[in-house]
């Protein structure tokens, strides 16, 4: 797959471009000059273009160095000043995409940037209003909703910003983003450097002269805002095709590899679960994604050098990852069928669908669209968190609501077991992980019902299926130490633990355990202790307190044959009143008469 360059629209050639692409150049020079000629840049680059975001940004930042300690500072002030900072942080998300789509345009970028004010100050606004009700619904409720609507602004307005960076750039997809992170290392070591070594004197200062008590931290807190967080943006919007060496040396001979390697891997895991017919682990999902996460970008960056064997492998890898997409479609299936419907599902559906779209746009045309992967991003975020009817928190309201209404209808007082845990399941889905879709539901749809199952679900000491059969789940365990032990009958003493887990496939405690030594060989003993833990899950129930150590130390040897004793170092084990044993670890030494 060839990259495709964009040229909507072509970068100026200004001193402030040879000055970014003389960035490329900072490794020659020394850390002086490096600080100067970031300075310089930050100033014709970023202050003169992004200049009320810059401002917003760091005035921002003085507010927080401010709040760090507030110390006599009254209430009033100090939420005056936190309602501040935050207007300003909203803002400048809106005045970074003001001042990039409309740079040249002053009259609507004066209306953007009044109309990022607006919205930033309403969302302040909503945070101290102190009214029950907001345009006739619950002020919490339409606090919660429009929190929504923010996230959802928010993250579009940067992604979109960093969007119109790519284009503007005139460069390939894959020379844009190796060019922005190759700058952003360099400007994050040089930033690094310069407040690594101021902080280095203000320690000094702090303890040969007199503590300047939080003045640090502060200071810190104002270069990150002042100097960091511009220089970051100057590294994602003035960028150049002259990247080092090194940086490409790095992505396609350091990373490029590991990401090949963790594909052959996980081709080993599929071609493992084709032949044994097993179902795919929980964590599979999880490293799916992380790799997508990971391998996106490194793939981007490594482009597509056909005359080289890994240029030609790395434009295959989005195609390589698409039974990755089908194994993680069953992941998440086996998860749906069995446990049901979370908004956590409906987020991993919606990487799901982001995967396919990135791959769908790779494959049209040799990726002449794929610029279209990041407004496709803003669509796909909107429709999980945010759009009416279709997002996370409203299909989970949707999904439980039956479990509800039913046992409402049924009766809380006349549930059986099974139908009260899935009701407290649901509940708890609808109640925590719904939030305001959820909260909108039992308010206005539930009504006095509502309150009547929030105390009920309070108050519900939930009970599993194998508590109601054998009784309440006990824990206990104890351990001793070895100080003496009289081995003049045994030949022989061998160090063994045995861990047996009942809950899995099936399987139940017979009395039987199988031991396993320590040592290399690993030879193993089926002992029969029935009677010896029979008599010890007695003695803990029927004891006041409860206690197992008394009796461990009291039994500590146990006659398991004719062949064998076993001294028994500790016990952890878990099981049920009626004593079906669930869990038991056990760990000593097997003592082998003469």
């Amino acid at each position: 797959m060839d990259d495709t360059k964009v040229n909507e629209i072509k970068p100026e050639e200004t001193k402030a471009h040879v000055v970014a692409e003389e960035g490329n150049k900072i490794p020659k020079k020394k850390l002086g000059e490096k600080m100067k000629g970031l300075m310089d840049a930050l100033v014709q680059n970023v202050f003169m273009k992004y200049t009320v975001t810059v401002i917003s940004v760091v005035l921002a930042t003085i507010l927080a160095a401010v709040l760090i300690d507030t110390g006599e500072m009254s209430e009033k002030a100090e939420d005056i000043l936190e309602n501040m900072e935050m207007f300003l942080w909203i803002f400048a998300t809106g005045s970074l995409a003001a001042e990039e789509y409309l740079n040249k345009k002053t009259v609507p970028r004066i209306i953007a940037l009044a109309a990022s004010a607006v919205y930033a100050g309403f969302f302040v606004f909503l945070l101290e209003c102190t009214d029950t009700t907001i345009l006739g619904m619950d002020a919490e409720l339409f606090i919660g909703f429009a929190g929504v609507y923010y996230v959802v602004a928010i993250s579009s307005l940067l992604i979109m910003s960093v969007h119109h960076m790519y284009r503007a750039s005139g460069l390939s997809l894959s020379e844009y983003c190796i060019s922005a992170v190759a700058n952003m290392a360099q400007t994050s070591i040089v930033y690094s450097l310069f407040a690594g070594g101021i902080a280095i004197v203000v320690a000094i200062f702090n303890v040969l002269i007199f503590d300047t008590d939080s003045f640090l931290l502060r200071l810190e807190l104002f270069l990150a805002g002042g100097i960091f967080l511009p220089a970051q943006l100057l590294a994602i919007s003035k960028v150049s095709d002259q990247v080092g060496k090194f940086m490409r040396g790095v992505v396609r001979n350091v990373l490029l590899p590991l990401l090949l390697a963790a594909f052959v891997i996980i081709y080993l895991y599929i071609f493992r679960i084709l032949f044994s017919w097993e179902l795919p682990s929980n964590e599979v999902f999880m490293i799916l994604s992380v790799v997508f996460a990971l391998g996106l970008p490194i793939w981007t960056m490594a482009g597509h050098n056909k005359e080289k064997l890994l240029g030609k492998i790395n434009a295959w890898l989005p195609v390589a990852f698409i039974p990755f997409i089908l194994l993680q479609c069953i992941c998440i299936g086996i998860r749906f069928y069995h446990y049901g419907y979370t908004p956590q599902r409906y987020y991993a559906c919606a990487l799901i669908v982001f995967e396919i779209i990135y791959v769908c746009l790779y494959l049209i045309k040799k990726g002449r669209y794929l610029q279209w992967i990041f407004p496709a991003a803003c669509v796909v975020l909107f429709v999980t968190i945010a759009c009416p009817f279709l997002n996370a928190e409203y299909i989970g309201v949707m999904a439980h609501r039956s479990v509800v209404e039913d046992a409402l209808d049924k009766g809380l007082e006349n549930l059986t077991a099974e139908e009260e845990n899935k009701l407290e399941d649901s509940y708890f889905i609808i109640l925590r992980e719904c939030g305001a879709e959820g909260e909108k539901y039992l308010q206005t749809e539930l009504g006095e019902d509502a309150e009547t199952l929030y105390d009920w679900y309070f108050s519900y000491d939930s009970v599993t299926e194998a508590e109601s059969l054998h009784g309440e789940l006990l824990y206990f365990s104890g351990s001793q130490s070895m100080y003496e032990l009289d081995v003049r009958e045994y030949s022989r003493i061998i160090r063994v633990s045995c861990e047996e887990i009942y809950t899995e496939d099936g399987a139940e405690y017979n009395g039987v355990l199988s031991f396993t030594s320590w040592e290399e060989d690993e030879h193993s003993w089926n002992l029969d202790l029935e009677t010896w833990l029979d008599n010890g899950i007695d003695y803990f129930v029927n004891s006041t307190p409860n206690n197992f150590a008394d009796y461990l130390g009291e039994n500590n040897i146990v006659e398991v044959n004719e062949q064998y004793d076993l001294w028994v170092s500790s016990v952890y084990m878990r099981c049920y009143e009626d004593g079906y044993i669930e869990y038991i670890d056990i760990d000593g030494y097997l003592l082998e008469k003469e």
